[in-house]
């Protein structure tokens, strides 16, 4: 058995393991301290680890984490500051770290998709980490 604390957004922020003292649960409800008992008394423990990169909690029940629904159309481009690569499916709004060689941006994205150009020549590495969806990873390489 394993009890699971979570924030409003259905973020995973504690557990606790076999045994769990009693009563805890009933004061974590006193609280208001949103939490699930997962399990039965003597069940091995899951990997907790792997349930804090990939569950989240929904209407009170844990859930496997979306994947995020984003597309890249290509991912090499020439460097010429016109060409470009384009990023859609994004949610609205979302931030959108891009790292190159001038270093990292964060960029909001308010409409659902992004253009992707560069002047110089380099990997440019994408990444979006917007809840409760799994973080998204591309790379774009201008030539």
């Amino acid at each position: 058995m394993i009890l699971i604390i979570y924030d409003d957004a259905g973020r995973l922020i504690q557990s606790i393991h076999e045994p769990i003292p009693k009563g805890y649960s009933e004061q974590l409800t006193e609280r208001g301290t949103p939490h699930l008992l997962l399990g039965e008394a003597g069940e091995p423990t899951p990997d907790v680890h792997a349930m804090y990169r990939s569950k989240w909690v929904e209407d009170g029940e844990l859930r496997n984490r979306p994947y995020l629904p984003a597309s890249l159309d290509r991912q090499t481009i020439a460097a010429d500051g016109q060409d470009e690569a384009r990023l859609t499916g994004l949610p609205v709004p979302c931030d959108v770290t891009i790292t190159g060689p001038d270093g990292r941006s964060i960029l909001t994205v308010e409409d659902g998709e992004l253009a992707l150009t560069a002047d110089v020549a380099a990997t440019y590495a994408i990444a979006i980490d917007h809840w409760p969806h799994l973080p998204w990873r591309a790379e774009v390489i201008a030539t």
